[in-house]
């Protein structure tokens, strides 16, 4: 595979992306935001946020 760092090489390898539909299982404050952090627990689950409203 050629590698480019144009936007349009981005968009397409977005679309072929097999795990695409799992962004919509995490909460996105700020769609603009690119998350870098190698040493969390990453975004929260939707499904965490639901169950800690639950709980609390």
């Amino acid at each position: 595979m050629n590698f480019s760092t144009e936007r349009d090489f981005a968009l397409q390898l977005d679309k072929q992306d097999k795990l695409a539909s799992f962004k919509e299982a995490f909460v996105i404050s700020d769609p603009s935001l690119v998350y870098f952090d190698g040493n969390s627990l990453g975004m929260m689950p939707k499904a965490a946020q639901e169950k800690s409203r639950q709980i609390v």
